[in-house]
């Protein structure tokens, strides 16, 4: 079986695949619940983390927000803004969270991360 070629990758390449940051939002949704305790939830965290610091420092426009879930849904998008609570009895409400999410995501997650980073750590 032969491996298969290899494909070089030029520098304007790789700069043409990133596209323009501006337009590229990263939400990470995390399941805080009882079955993440320990060092599941902490592996998310530290994961998390890395990213964040590296979109800071290589794409500081990008907005980056957090979500977390539970027994209820907390948005704390880029963390410019008080959290969001959506009570634990509209979990199965799919209407009920599209139309929260797309509340919070026009007020929510609007600053870059430049702005923000410090929040979000």
């Amino acid at each position: 079986m032969e491996a298969a070629p290899q494909k070089k990758t030029t520098q304007s390449q790789t700069e043409e695949v990133k596209g323009d940051d501006k337009d590229i939002s990263v939400v990470y949704c995390i399941d805080i619940s009882g079955s993440m305790n320990g060092m599941r939830l902490e592996c998310v965290r530290s994961t998390i983390l890395t990213q964040i610091e590296e979109m800071h420092n290589k794409y500081p426009e990008r907005r980056v927000g957090i979500v977390t879930f539970s027994d209820d849904i907390k948005v704390i998008g880029d963390g410019s803004q008080p959290v969001f609570t959506l009570d634990g009895s509209y979990m199965d409400d799919y209407n009920m969270i599209l139309k929260n999410g797309v509340a919070c995501a026009g007020s929510m997650f609007c600053k870059p991360i430049k702005e923000t980073y410090n929040n979000l750590k």
